[in-house]
Formats: C-alpha cells, sequence, structure tokens
C-alpha cells in the first residue's frame, strides 16, 4: 500500500480531458486558506493513475469535518458546491449550443477563456472535496455510530454493527441513472413519443454514459430506441414504483433502525450530512462531463485551425491551445515523448510536467505498490450478498466492455456512468477506490448487486479468471483458485 499517495488508477485519460490543474492550484487554498493537497496525475499508453497526497488529505478532512460541524458553515458549505457547479454547468451548456465554427480566433480564445474561468471554483473545490469526505467519511460516521450505541450499552456483534451501517447508509436520494430509466419508462407507459418528449429528454439527460475515457454522447436516436424497448415491458408500472418508492422505503426503514438502537440527533444529522454528499457526487460528475464536453468541443475547433491531427489533439492543455492558434510551433520531439507518457505534479509552490520515459520512472517510483502474497482481503460492503465467480480485472471502461461477460465479477479503480451496462450483466462488483458515496456503492444500491469499495489493492492482487468469492455482508474478498 502506497504511503504517499491515495491513488486512483483509469484507463488513459489524455492530459486536455483533466487539465483543471492550474484552477485547482489557485483555488484550493481559497477555499480553504490554511492547507494544500499535493495533486498527481499520470497518464500513459495503457494506463492513467491520479493521486492525492495523503498528509494533505489528511488535513483537508479535519477542515472539512469542521464546517460540516456547524449548521451555518455546513449551509454555506452545500451553497458553494451548488452555485460552483450549476455555474460551470451553464458556462458548458453556453459552448455547447454556440456554433464555434463561426467565431474569429479571438472569439474562440475568449470561449475558451470563459469556461475555464467559470468552471475554475468548482474545479478547485469539489474535486478535492468530495474524494476527501469519500475517503474519511466512513470511518468517521462508522465511529460515531458505535459510540453511541456502546454508551448505550447494548451489545452488538461486529456483523450486526456492518448491516446496522449498512442499512443506515443507504442514501435517501435518486441518482440520474435511476431518474434517466424512469423518465424513458414513464414515456413509453403513455404510449407512443413524440418528438418533444424525445427532445427533452435527450436535453437533460445526453451526458448521463459520458466518462474520462468515453465522450461520446447519448443521440435522439437513443432515446427513442430507448423508449420502443421500454415499450414492450410489461412491468412499466411496477419499474416507476420501485423507483418512486425507493427514497420512502430506505426513509422508514433508516428510523426503524435509528429507533431501535437509540440512535439520536447527531446520528440524524450525519446521515443527513451523507445523504447531501450523495447528491454532490452526482452533481460533481454532472459538472465534469458536460465542462469536458465543452472543452473538447473547443478543443476541437482549434486543431481543425492550426491543423493538429486527431491523435494528438489532447496531448495539450488547455493554454498550449491557445497559444498554437495564435502561431506557436509545435515541438514535434516533445509530442513524441507525451505520447509514450505524461505527468503532472501540482504542489504548493507550482505545476511541474514531465514526459516520456522520465514520466514513467517518476511515476513508478511515487506510486509503487506491493500488496504481497494475499489470499484474502477487506473493503467496505456496501450492499449485501455473496457471490462466487470468476473475475475481470478491468483498467478502464473500454478494457470492462471488452472483458465483462454475464455473471463475471467486475474488478476496477472505480466505477463511472459510462460503466453502468457492464455492471448490470456483472455478478459483483469490486473496486480498489471510493466509500459508501462513491459511484459503484450508489448504482450497486439500486441494482442489488453485491459490491465491496475501497480495497485499495483489489486491482493488484487479482487477475483474469481468478475464482474469487465477495461476501458483501462482512467486506470481504476470498481468492478460491488462481
Amino acid at each position: 500500500m502506497n504511503k504517499k499517495w491515495h491513488i486512483y488508477a483509469r484507463g488513459p485519460v489524455p492530459l486536455h480531458r483533466i487539465d483543471f490543474f492550474e484552477s485547482y492550484k489557485k483555488f484550493a487554498l481559497k477555499h480553504n486558506k490554511k492547507y494544500f493537497c499535493n495533486l498527481l496525475f499520470a497518464c500513459e499508453e495503457k494506463a492513467a493513475y491520479f493521486g492525492w497526497g495523503i498528509r494533505g488529505a489528511d488535513e483537508w478532512n479535519e477542515i472539512l469535518l469542521k464546517k460540516l460541524s456547524r449548521v451555518k458553515s455546513r449551509k454555506a458549505h452545500y451553497q458553494k458546491y451548488k452555485s460552483y457547479s450549476n455555474r460551470a454547468i451553464s458556462a458548458s451548456e453556453d459552448i455547447r449550443n454556440m456554433d464555434l465554427e463561426k467565431l474569429d480566433d479571438s472569439e474562440l480564445i475568449g470561449a475558451l477563456d470563459y469556461l475555464e474561468k467559470e468552471a475554475a471554483l468548482a474545479n478547485g473545490l469539489t474535486n478535492l472535496d468530495l474524494d476527501v469526505f469519500d475517503i474519511y467519511f466512513n470511518n468517521f460516521l462508522q465511529g460515531k455510530i458505535k459510540k453511541e450505541v456502546d454508551a448505550k450499552e447494548m451489545k452488538i456483534g461486529e456483523q450486526e454493527f456492518l448491516d446496522v451501517f449498512r442499512e443506515l447508509s443507504d442514501p435517501i436520494y435518486t441518482t440520474f441513472v435511476a431518474d434517466e430509466e424512469r423518465s424513458i419508462a414513464k414515456i413509453a407507459l403513455r404510449g407512443k413519443a413524440g418528438k418533444k418528449d424525445i427532445e427533452k429528454l435527450h436535453d437533460k439527460f445526453w451526458w448521463v454514459c459520458l466518462g474520462w475515457e468515453n465522450l461520446t454522447p447519448r443521440s435522439e436516436e437513443y432515446y427513442a430506441a430507448e423508449i420502443k424497448k421500454y415499450a414492450k415491458k410489461k412491468n412499466l408500472e411496477k419499474i416507476i414504483a420501485e423507483i418512486d418508492g425507493r427514497p420512502k422505503m430506505i426513509r422508514a426503514k433508516r428510523k426503524k433502525i435509528l429507533a431501535k438502537y437509540g440512535l439520536g440527533k447527531n446520528i440524524k444529522e450525519l446521515l443527513e450530512i451523507f445523504d447531501r454528499f450523495t447528491y454532490f457526487h452526482d452533481l460533481r460528475k454532472e459538472m465534469q462531463m458536460r465542462t469536458v464536453f465543452a472543452f473538447n468541443l473547443i478543443s476541437i475547433e482549434i486543431a481543425k485551425r492550426a491543423g493538429i491531427q486527431e491523435d494528438e489533439r489532447e496531448l495539450f492543455n488547455h493554454c498550449e491551445m491557445k497559444e498554437i492558434l495564435v502561431g506557436k510551433k509545435i515541438d514535434r520531439k516533445e509530442i513524441e515523448e507525451r505520447k509514450k507518457a505524461t505527468l503532472v505534479l501540482v504542489t504548493k509552490r507550482g505545476t511541474k510536467m514531465l514526459t516520456g520515459e522520465a514520466a514513467i520512472d517518476y511515476r513508478e517510483k511515487e506510486l509503487r505498490q506491493d500488496p504481497g502474497n494475499i489470499s484474502e482481503f477487506k473493503g467496505t460492503g456496501v450492499t449485501k450478498g455473496k457471490v462466487s465467480a470468476r473475475v475481470k480485472v478491468c483498467n478502464g471502461v473500454d478494457d470492462a466492455f471488452k472483458k465483462v461477460k454475464r455473471g463475471d465479477i467486475l474488478v476496477t479503480g472505480m466505477t463511472l456512468p459510462d460503466y453502468v451496462p457492464v455492471m448490470k450483466i456483472a455478478s459483483a462488483v469490486i473496486t480498489n477506490e471510493g466509500g459508501i458515496t462513491c459511484h459503484a456503492a450508489i448504482v450497486c444500491r439500486e441494482l442489488g448487486l453485491p459490491c465491496i469499495v475501497g480495497t485499495k489493492i483489489a486491482t493488484q492482487v487479482l487477475h483474469d479468471g481468478d475464482l474469487v468469492e465477495v461476501d458483501a455482508d462482512k467486506g470481504i474478498v476470498k481468492i478460491l483458485k488462481n
């Protein structure tokens, strides 16, 4: 396990898609004033790695918990999340609706500057803040619940406590994945869909399939086909009722558990914070994917004007794209190095970029992990259930679509919205990253899939074809046969 970085692994993510480094450096201290968390991003041929410095994340967590402990500062923090994210989303929509071809070069640069400015506050706050919440809040909430239970001298075993915590941490929130399904089902239930129905559906959900590796949005034709497919189902009313009724069911279940174990106001307040951050998780994803898509549209137009090849277009950061548009010559040697690898390190002192072998060497040194010879490991079981099946270890969503067959166990760094079709055919999900508010946890609750998140080492320990037992009740993964 790495002692310096919280590590996130993905399939290859080009530099241009994740270039929020200057925004983060500029606004992170504004949001937290006292602390700065180092950031490392590395993209190589087959994988991308993202790291938050553990020391900085620890310090950020202290500040975050203090903000969330007081009603006034908590509400102010929530308002920042909503206003900053919505500001970025609004700017992204402005760019998406522009005819970029009609802008002159200075206007195109102005559009890029506008999008960077409007997305900066959201990127400076939510990217680290939500990851810190995901990393730490699980154990914090468990500790608070256990303390209250112990104070009442109630005898509760380890497994009973895990079950109680799992039930309490089922969020009272409907994800955009479920909201999209409900919207499609409602139109299908009414009968033939009109053009306005499809346009409205597309306008609200076109972005939900996007991910760091996939920037192909939903089309109106996709929704027309989905409505026809759903119209053939005989259980549409049941699908809608289950989605609509889930928050009420969770609320009633939570109320019953709180009463049974005598858990009071403080725990209710923490669960409300957890619910709110589950919503913010989805809001951040919407903000990230919409802004990345908008940046990509500008990048395509700049590349067309500057004669940049498609396979090289996303090797440049935003600032470099502007410089190229006004005539800066492309360094061919540097581009060839970036095709091999790119690494960006952001510290309080500034931003440093390495490319080629130097980037690979630095990444290997900084993010080295050695889990050793392990036959069993733990994470957080966010759903119930036990499954034994073969695993497919996936380095990104493209890898997942190629490898995972019905009944396989999906093993990956962390899931994103574009993973959902694969998750629907998997028998269980195991991730390195995440906590009780992460995407895998939320979606697996809705799908009823056994899921263990936050194992840290799953993708290093497991290999394609391993026979594995996933005991989500206990949060334990056992390797039965290599």
